[in-house]
Order: structure tokens, then C-alpha cells, then sequence
């Protein structure tokens, strides 16, 4: 038995690691696009580039890690059952469910190097990842800016200024138009300007002193306004400088554990917003999902019977796609306070769970042959 199961472990992990990379350059394509993007025509550095490509890997590996153990299983036992080997085993009185035992402590690695990420890598990587982006749509606030030139680089304003100094920190002469709001065209004149930055919340102020503001409406052209001002703030939009938005909805990601759980023990005066249970919960479900992946892919991986591999492939990505359909589904209803978060991110795996172990026991006794309808499974 010693050596089935190191004959088993041995090509579930084999396929595993491939999955892990065939699943996560899929999902970091997108991301890559940008990063390139940003090196070619942003002048950001390969080395800076890359520590974002770093910071984002841990995000997705939480994601790769369950799909890529279920790939792992449905591949192993399909391929065995097309051999004849899991007959043979049978045959000699080895049991599905003492088959189960070493898929199971893989699952189980899997869930625990998964567990570790969610809960303490991904929050820290994911703050880091938006720290830098600050860092680098920060330094492009500065570089955007030119002397004498219409500059279009900040979103809805359109900037001009007539003298740069100290590193193009500190402006002179500043005309500024702003079209954010559809009813109102604003035009604003002022002396001197100032970029601030806010690292807590991910800013960049342009602070205008002494000058005017003047108000339009396309709707009206005959209405105008005038304000005069000391001070008058103004925060751009990084976005189109940095090639990639900052985010700052999605504060709870970065959250470790401790802050979470502190955030939700608050008085219940203070008003919980679900998001933040439905993401503590999201910290456990997503790792555990690699245990009932297995519990469906051993039955589900018997019953392929031609072409083991391919079609272990294409019943992986059907699973997954069905699991992570209704997880996203129940996240954004737990989100919104819909439903119960326990109830929103765990229902996939209960009810995965279920199905895989039914399947499992008409597997062990033979019950369900009549089930061989299914294309993939023929």
C-alpha cells in the first residue's frame, strides 16, 4: 500500500505543479499586458515592474492553488481508470475510499499552504503591490507635468502651468480646467500650486493657493460664476499615469487576519459593513475548496474512460467555472448584506461537498452506471 500510494502522490503532484503554472500565467496575462506597459511607455524600471508582478502572485496562487489540486485529481484517476488500474485495484480488494486517503493529505498540504497565504501573505503583498503603485503614479504626477504645454495626462482635468520648480513639486501660474461634472464647466485660475501627497489614503493633491474658480453650465451658457479662494484642493486621477487603478475601494484585502477580526468585533453601533465577514470568511472557504474539489474529482476522474487527460481536463474547468460562478455570485450577495456572508461564501463548498460525497459512495458500490449519459464521462 506503501508504494500505490507513493504512485499516486507522485503523479498528483506532478500534475499539480503544472497546473499551478499553467492556471496562474493564464490569469497573470492580463496583468502582465500592463506591467509591459508600463516599462515600454510609462519609463518605469524592469526591476520596479517586476516587484509588482511579485506582489501580485500570492493573489492569484489562492485562486490556482484549488483549481490546479483538482486538475491534479480528476488527471490522476481518469488516466488510472483508463489503464484498467483502478479495476485491477479493486479487483484486489483495495476500496475507492482507501484510494481517497492519499489525494486526501495532498488536499490537505494544499489547504494549509493556502490557508497561510490567505490569511497572511496575500494581505501584506496586496498593501505593498498598492504602496509601490502610489509610489510610481506619484513619481509620474511630477514627470507628467511640462512648463508651457496643455497637459492631459490627469484624467477629467487638463492642466497648464507656466513654471515648474523644485523637481516639478511646487507650480506657477496654474490654469486648470475641470469636466467631471456634466452640468458644471469649471475653469480655475490660480497663483501658485503645490503637489501633496497621501500616502494613507493613496493621493495626490494638487493644492492651488490664490486664485479663482470659474463656473459654466453647458446647459444654461448664458449662467456664470465666480469664487475667489485662498486654498482650493484638488485630487487627480492617477489612473491613466500609473496604467492600472489604485483601488482604494478595497481596503478589507489588505486587512491581516488580526485587523479583520478586530474590525468585526466593533460595537454593533459602529455598523459592520458585511464586506468585511464575507472576506474573514473568504479567508478559510477559498483554501478549503481544495478538499472538496477532491471529494468530487476521485468519482467524477473514475468514470472518464476515453482520452483520461483531456477529459479531465475539460471536467476540471467545468467544475471550477460552476463552483466560482456561484461564489462570486454569493460574495457580491454577501457583500451587499443580502444573505448571510457565512452562508454566501461557504454554500459552494457545502454544497460541492455533498455532491462529491454521494458520488463517491455510488462510485465505491457500483450504483451509478446509469449516470454514463454524460458525454465527458463516457
Amino acid at each position: 500500500m506503501k508504494i500505490l500510494d507513493r504512485y499516486i502522490l507522485k503523479e498528483i503532484t506532478t500534475t499539480f505543479l503544472l497546473g499551478i503554472g499553467a492556471f496562474t500565467l493564464v490569469l497573470l496575462m492580463d496583468k502582465v499586458i500592463r506591467l509591459t506597459d508600463l516599462i515600454l511607455n510609462k519609463g518605469v524600471g524592469f526591476d520596479v515592474a517586476f516587484r509588482l508582478f511579485l506582489y501580485l502572485i500570492p493573489s492569484f496562487l489562492t485562486l490556482t492553488i484549488p483549481l490546479a489540486t483538482l486538475l491534479a485529481t480528476l488527471t490522476t484517476f481518469g488516466r488510472m481508470a483508463s489503464d484498467r488500474e483502478v479495476t485491477a485495484l479493486k479487483t484486489s480488494g483495495v476500496s475507492l475510499y482507501r484510494l481517497l486517503l492519499t489525494p486526501m493529505a495532498f488536499a490537505s498540504l494544499a489547504f494549509a499552504l493556502n490557508l497561510y497565504l490567505t490569511i497572511h501573505l496575500t494581505p501584506r503583498s496586496f498593501h505593498s503591490f498598492k504602496s509601490l503603485l502610489f509610489q510610481i503614479a506619484r513619481s509620474q504626477a511630477n514627470i507628467g507635468l511640462r512648463e508651457g504645454v496643455f497637459n492631459t495626462d490627469f484624467g477629467n482635468f487638463v492642466v497648464y502651468v507656466r513654471n515648474l520648480r523644485k523637481e516639478g513639486r511646487v507650480l506657477e501660474g496654474v490654469l486648470l480646467s475641470d469636466s467631471q461634472e456634466k452640468k458644471t464647466f469649471k475653469v480655475v485660475i490660480a497663483k501658485r500650486g503645490e503637489l501633496v501627497e497621501n500616502e494613507q489614503e493613496n493621493k495626490v493633491i494638487l493644492r492651488l493657493s490664490e486664485g479663482s474658480v470659474h463656473f459654466t453650465f453647458p446647459r444654461d451658457p448664458s449662467l456664470y460664476r465666480e469664487l475667489s479662494f485662498d486654498r482650493y484642493d484638488l485630487e487627480l486621477d492617477l489612473g491613466r499615469l500609473s496604467g492600472n487603478p489604485l483601488e482604494r475601494k478595497k481596503e478589507d484585502r489588505e486587512m491581516t487576519f488580526r485587523e479583520l477580526v478586530e474590525k468585526i468585533r466593533q460595537p454593533r453601533e459602529a455598523r459592520i459593513h458585511p464586506h468585511y465577514v464575507t472576506e474573514f470568511h473568504k479567508k478559510f472557504s477559498i483554501p478549503f475548496a481544495s478538499l472538496v474539489f477532491v471529494l468530487s474529482a476521485i468519482p467524477l476522474g473514475v468514470r472518464v474512460r476515453r482520452s483520461g487527460r483531456f477529459s479531465g481536463f475539460s471536467l476540471s474547468v467545468t467544475l471550477a467555472l460552476g463552483y466560482y460562478l456561484l461564489f462570486v455570485l454569493g460574495e457580491s450577495l454577501g457583500d451587499k448584506g443580502l444573505i448571510s456572508p457565512f452562508i454566501a461564501v461557504w454554500f459552494p463548498n457545502i454544497l460541492l461537498g455533498v455532491l462529491g460525497m454521494i458520488l463517491l459512495h455510488l462510485e465505491a458500490k457500483e450504483k451509478w452506471s446509469g449516470w454514463s449519459w454524460w458525454p465527458l464521462l463516457r
